[in-house]
């Protein structure tokens, strides 16, 4: 789910949903997941290596 937080006074915060992930048939994945188009070997350097090099034209790391 898409959750929108807002400082209440005495500093907590209320969440509110104000959407949900759906696969583009219109089925939701909030608490199921998908299932990747190809699996990998997690210990593959080659495989850690091109996901790297994929997520790193998504944004700036932390």
């Amino acid at each position: 789910s898409v959750q929108m937080p807002s400082r209440l006074p005495g500093g907590s915060v209320a969440e509110l949903t104000v959407g949900h992930y759906r696969t583009p048939s219109g089925r939701g994945v909030d608490g199921t997941g998908i299932t990747p188009d190809l699996e990998v070997d997690p210990t593959d350097p080659a495989a850690l290596a091109r996901a790297r090099t994929v997520l790193s034209g998504l944004g700036p790391t932390t």
